[in-house]
């Protein structure tokens, strides 16, 4: 997913500057402290006793990402063009915010939620934006074109496992609801189309989505493993979609 975000945002930029390619580290980095640091902090708050050793190393390891990303998401922002450096300080807000956001709601134990894992997944879309702002998208409609694009595939993702989760005795519901879901993301992309905050050619991309959701009621997948290798390759198709459609609507 983070790879799709990145890959959306330096798409959606007509020539990407020094900032976006900083940018793209830093976002790594930033999920790798969250990932370092959430499991310890769990711990904590929840009173579990932890090895000396586990928190020493979670700890120590989170602090330098943290510290990196800083450093680099500063450093993205300092190089961002004097055009977008506007859009580029409000997009990093906004991803902060929803990586702070979605940090907290873990350690209240609702990150696995149905909203909470959208909210989770629209910050990481959010990386779309912040990488493209930096790279010299001005603000305007188009810089929330990789982020909707990356957010409408993670969204059906979420749907995607969901349903294939609760098939067991309920194949029609779930089904239904899959494909209803589909539709709506669908629809809300179209919209968003017409609206000009995204390119038709990029929101185009979004048909492979809707099929592969049509071809799992059709022809439910076997195992967990067929699911994993189906959806390994809608997404790499996908992505590439995605970044011709943003590159043509340039």
């Amino acid at each position: 997913m983070l790879g799709i975000t990145a890959a959306f945002g330096l798409a959606a930029s007509p020539a990407p500057g020094p900032g976006a390619w900083v940018a793209l580290p830093g976002l790594l980095l930033l999920f790798l402290a969250r990932d370092a640091v959430l499991p310890a902090a769990l711990r904590l708050t929840q009173g579990k006793s932890s090895p000396r050793r586990f928190l020493a190393r979670r700890l120590g390891w989170g602090t330098a990402y943290i510290l990196l990303a800083a450093l680099l998401v500063l450093a993205a922002l300092a190089l961002a063009p004097d055009s977008s450096s506007a859009s580029a300080r409000a997009a990093a807000a906004v991803l902060l915010s929803l990586g702070a956001l979605h940090a907290g709601l873990a350690l209240a134990g609702r990150d696995r939620t149905a909203w909470g894992e959208v909210l989770g997944m629209t910050g990481l879309a959010a990386g779309g934006p912040f990488v493209a702002a930096c790279g010299g998208v001005d603000g305007g409609a188009s810089i929330l074109a990789p982020g909707l694009l990356a957010l409408g595939y993670f969204v059906s993702s979420l749907v995607f496992v969901r349903e294939y989760r609760t098939r067991a005795g309920r194949e029609r519901e779930a089904a239904l609801q899959s494909l209803a879901a589909h539709a709506i993301l669908g629809c809300g992309l179209a919209v968003a189309s017409v609206a000009g905050l995204i390119d038709p050619w990029a929101a185009l991309a979004f048909v492979i989505v809707i099929a592969r959701a049509v071809w799992a009621v059709a022809v439910p997948a076997p195992n967990l493993r067929a699911l994993g290798l189906r959806e390994l390759a809608v997404a790499a198709l996908f992505l590439v979609l995605g970044v011709a459609g943003l590159r043509a609507g340039i």
